[in-house]
Formats: structure tokens, sequence, C-alpha cells
């Protein structure tokens, strides 16, 4: 379409929110056409006015109204008609009515927010989270295709995800602007606007700026930061001597607290219809306590402009500043819920706790994975632990640090479940991120070795007895303590709940010198899927055993030879009784290299004498026995 091809024709445009209708519109109001946006969404509308370029002053502008009917014989009266289909099929009724613009100054302006489009927005009339780009709310869209909402809506955001702004302002007046300055108060908790509205936000931690503010658009930019909490708005007044040097530096700073774009149209004026923008990024802190359902930080900024007259005087307009727009964090709740789903030793859970830890972790989309939640709690089991406050989009992994010796389906860090935290949008909103870890408590094995050692070992005679104690968190496991009997050394397997804990104690050592228990002070039952735990008993015998009721072997007798003195002779004696008795003395020479023998000879009369007496004594006994 050529420049005023459609100059005094009326357009009406069916379903102008969307993008294609508000690319139309604006190549028809190009063309010189006056168009009549019709749409569903009263935001889109309104958007769409300040997007689309007006009229300047004096300008005459026709709108035509056509109506009919399904009943048959309508007849149109004087005003006009039309049957050539421009309004749809069958006869019109027309009427005309002529406006004509004046003269006057008008800026349309509006800030917009981006934030995390996976997470959506949030629409505050509802009270409901809605998806990114969604109808019920006003949406841009920028150049990169990023979607952008504005109030009633809510842009979301994950702690460390950037957010970026859009501050548009349209000429929607009939003058050309010279001259604007925008200045906008970042977001501070409990912040109010650059006029001094409150605004209401509840972020206890600052964002940070992620990129400088640009402009797009015509015009030369000066844009300047500040990281004072009160800061010069004296530019925004086009009647005063404006800020001091030094007040707003040109100098980016992430720490900044406002920021200032002072533009300047005069080579260019900025003509009825046109617009600027002026656009920037920020960061929001890592943590961010939860304030709210959703927790929100409000920004806005405020303008004020001079345009040029028709009679070539300049006119200044007040500062003004738009309606605040937000952006949130969301946050949801971890539930830990403990089972116990095999337990065929029946051991006794009533007083056993488990020690577990979960750590939440969130990786914003232009930066590293960072830890937004973590700690540990205690259960019991079928007990429920629940963590409130956890950000949305967080990944939590859960694991037990301390099952008391059970198998546990997430036994450590490696091993942990993970689950994502689901946002919770109101008070009443009960959406929970569930997480239940089991415990069993399968059958192992104790295995007991009895081993004999020492010099004796193998005259050792058992029973040997070993009594098993085996208890969990303090009470004895069902069945012991029990006994096992060896005859003699040899090895006894038996079942015991995983996690107990086992002592041995042998209470019939056979005669044992000495008793060792191998390991000492007990051992823990391993899971079934491990080697079996064993414990060595060792009897150690370091002389041969006696044992009651055996007979002593009695000593052989022994001769012992005599070596009597040197000499000849013989040596008698006769005694008087029942018998008689003889002892005879043998002296042998000794033999070469045998000991001298010196002194007297008593030896032989000794002996000599002691056989006597042994014989009398036994014709002593006799002659009792005959008397």
């Amino acid at each position: 379409m050529s420049g005023g091809s459609l100059a005094g024709r009326l357009v009406l445009i069916a379903g102008a929110t969307s993008t294609s209708g508000a690319a139309v519109a604006r190549a028809l109001t190009s063309a010189g056409a006056t168009v009549v946006a019709v749409g569903t969404r009263p935001d889109g509308l309104e958007a769409l006015r300040a997007s689309v370029p007006g009229n300047a002053a004096g300008v005459d502008l026709t709108n035509t109204m056509a109506a009919t009917t399904s009943a048959a014989g309508m007849l149109c009266d004087a005003s006009g008609s039309n049957t050539d289909g421009s309004y749809g099929d069958g006869t019109y009724c027309t009427d005309t009515a002529k406006v004509t613009t004046r003269s006057g100054a008008s800026f349309e302006a509006r800030k917009w927010v981006a934030g995390t489009a996976s997470l959506g927005w949030y629409d505050t009339r509802s009270n409901s989270h809605v998806a990114t780009g969604a109808a019920s709310c006003p949406v841009h869209t920028g150049p990169d295709g990023t979607e952008y909402t504005s109030t009633p809506c809510i842009a979301l955001v994950g702690p460390g995800d950037r957010f970026d702004y859009v501050l548009s302002v349209v000429n929607a007046g009939t003058e050309p602007a010279t001259h604007m300055t925008m200045v906008d108060d970042l977001p501070v908790h409990g912040d109010k606007g650059v006029i001094g509205a409150v605004r209401g936000t509840a972020w206890d931690h600052r964002p940070t700026l992620a990129t400088a503010a640009t402009l797009v658009g015509k015009g030369t930019a000066n844009i300047g930061y500040t990281a004072a909490e009160d800061y010069c708005t004296k530019d925004l007044d086009f009647t005063s001597s404006g800020c001091a040097d030094g007040d707003w530096s040109n100098d980016f700073t992430t720490d900044a607290t406002a920021l200032q774009a002072q533009l300047d149209f005069t080579a260019d004026p900025l003509l009825p219809g046109e617009s600027v923008q002026l656009q920037f990024a920020m960061t929001t802190p890592l943590e961010v306590a939860d304030a709210g359902t959703p927790t929100i930080a409000w920004n806005s900024f405020a303008h004020a402009e001079t345009t040029q007259q028709a009679n070539g005087n300049p006119r200044v307009l007040a500062p003004i500043e738009p309606i605040k727009v937000g952006v949130a964090t969301t946050y949801g709740v971890l539930s830990i819920h403990k089972t116990v789903s095999d337990n065929p030793g029946n051991l006794d859970l009533s007083d056993t706790t488990y020690e577990m830890a979960y750590q939440c972790t969130l990786t914003p989309t232009r930066g590293q994975q960072q830890t937004v939640a973590e700690g540990a709690v205690s259960l019991t089991a079928d007990e429920t632990r629940t963590v409130d406050h956890i950000p949305a989009g967080a990944s939590c992994a859960i694991w037990e640090t301390d099952a008391k010796g059970a198998v546990s389906d997430a036994a450590d860090r490696d091993h942990a479940k993970t689950i994502t935290i689901e946002p919770r949008y109101t008070a009443d909103d009960t959406t929970t991120a569930a997480v239940t870890v089991n415990n069993t408590y399968p059958m192992g094995h104790l295995t007991v070795t009895k081993q004999l050692a020492g010099a004796g070992a193998a005259s050792a005679k058992g029973p040997y007895e070993i009594e098993v104690t085996c208890t969990y968190q303090g009470h004895n496991v069902p069945g012991s303590p029990q006994t096992l009997t060896f005859a003699t050394a040899g090895t006894k397997t038996i079942d015991v709940p995983v996690g107990a804990d086992c002592t041995v104690e042998e209470t019939a050592t056979g005669g044992a010198d000495e008793t060792t228990v191998e390991p000492e002070g007990g051992i823990t039952i391993p899971s079934a899927g491990d080697q079996s735990a064993v414990v060595t008993v060792t009897n150690t015998f370091t002389t041969v055993p006696v044992t009651p009721g055996d007979s002593t072997p009695t000593p052989a007798p022994t001769t012992t030879p005599h070596v009597g003195s040197s000499g000849n002779g013989s040596d008698s004696g006769t005694g008087t009784g029942t018998g008689t008795g003889t002892g005879t003395g043998t002296h042998t020479e000794p033999q070469v290299g045998a000991l001298a023998f010196t002194g007297a000879n008593i030896g032989a009369g000794v002996i000599a004498a002691a056989a006597l007496l042994l014989v009398g004594l036994m014709l002593l006994r006799v002659r009792r026995r005959n008397g």
C-alpha cells in the first residue's frame, strides 16, 4: 500500500490484538486509513492503541456504522445502504458520523516484564496460575520472540534467574516530542515509586542489574545509574535546573538502586504514533524469603516530556508514573515419609528413629547450579515430615544418613530419591512434592566357628556351649539369647535380622586354659546381600586335660643297680619267727672311669638292716593272722 492511498477510509479489524492483526493495523494507519480494532481482550486493545500511530491535529475521521436483519422486506432510510459485501452478505443499512481531531500532547506509557518462561505467569484477578502468553493477560512480544506481560498479570521467576523489563512510551498526542526523561526506581523491600506511591515489594533482598539499559527507537540517550537510596529526580522537571553533575553516573553498575534515561529528539522529533523503548535485565536474588503466595517484587517508572506546539512554542508535560508491574518468586512444600515394608524377624521398632538428609538445587537459566535448601530430618516408621518455603522448580535429593542397620532404598547421596518442587499459588493450595523412603529388615546370617588350640587340643573333649545374644535398638531379637553346642571344633550358622547387634559368650569351655572371642565386643549383622557376620571362639589347652572319672595311670616299677664298695666277703642275718629271710649284699669293683668312692662302707649294712626289719614285720603279720 502506498502512503495516503487509503486516506479517508475507515477499516474494521476483527482479532486485532493478534500479532498479525497488530501488523495490519500499523500498515493501514500508515496508508492513511482510520482503523477500528475489535478484540476480546481489553488489555490487548489498550496495548494495540498505544503501539499504533495516531493522527495529527485537525484530521477529519469518518465513522460508518452498518446494520442488517434476517427479516424479509427490510428497507433502509435515506442515510444509506450497502450491498457490495464489504460488511457481509445481503443488504446493510448504514449511517456515518464525522470526528475531527484536536491538537494536544499525550503519551501512553507502560512497563512490561518477562520472567522464566517455563514457570508461567500469575493472574492477580483470578488468583490463578496461567501459562506464559495466556490470553487472559496483556502480552507484548519482543523482537526476539520473548513474551512480556503487565498488570494485572505477574511474571514468575526462579531464584538466580534473570528477568527482563521493557519501558514503553508512545506519543499518543498530536504534537511531536522533543525531549523525554525516564527514571526507574529499582525494586527493594518495602519500596515506593519514583513519585512516592507505595509499591510494597516483598523481596527481602534486592535484585541486581544484569545488563545496561539500552534505547530502542529514535533519539539520542544519556543513561545514568546511581547506587544512592535517596537519589535526584529533578531531571523529570523540565522547568528546573535539573540534577547536579555526579548525581548520575554513565558507568554501569550491578548495584544500582535506580537508573535514568534522558532522550533528545530535537534532531528528529518523536512524531505522533511513534514510540521508544528502554530495555534492561535484572537478576533475582538466590535467597528470597517466602513472604506470600506468590512473593512479589514491584517496579514502576516515571516519565516526562516536552513537545513542539503548532505555534512553535514548547509544551512541558508534568511527570507521571504508570501502573506498577510485578515479578514474583513461588514456593512449594517437600514431604518426606518413612515406611518399613519387611520385618520377618519381628524386630521391635517402636523406639527406632531414622536420620535423613535433603538438598534442593536450582540451575538459573544463565548461571551455575545453586543450593537453595538443605537440612536433616528424623523420622520413625510411618511418620511424615514436611519442609516449607522451598523455591518452586528446585530439584530435591533425599537420602538416609542412618538407616539403623536396615536395608534402605535411598541408602546414601549417590542413591538418593529426587523430586521437583511444585509451586503453591494460593494460601489454601495443598500441592506437595512427596517422597517415601522405605526400609526392610531381611534375615541375615551369623556364623560361629569353634576352634581348639594348644598342646592338649587333641585330647580335649566337649561339649562346648556358646551363648549368642542379639539385640536391636536395645531390645532383644525374638528368640534371643540362644545356645549353640559343639562336640568338637566346627561351624554353625544361624539366621538373624540385619541390623541386629550380636555378642557371643562361651558358657562351657571343656576345661580350656584360655578362651578368646574374635571380634571382641560383638558384631552387627550386615545386609542380606553382604557376607555373613563371622565370630570365632578359640579354646586353648596348654596341658592334657583331666576329666573326672578317668583312672590315673600307675608308673611301672624300676630297678636301680647298686654299686658296692671295694673288698671281699659276705653279710648274712637270720630272724626268729614263722618265716625266715636272708639278705645278701654284693660288692663289685668300680669300673675304669667310675668316680672314686671315699669314706666308710656303710651302704651294705643299711640295706641289710632294712631287709631284716621287713622280714620281721612280715613274720609278725603272719603270726597275728595264725593267732
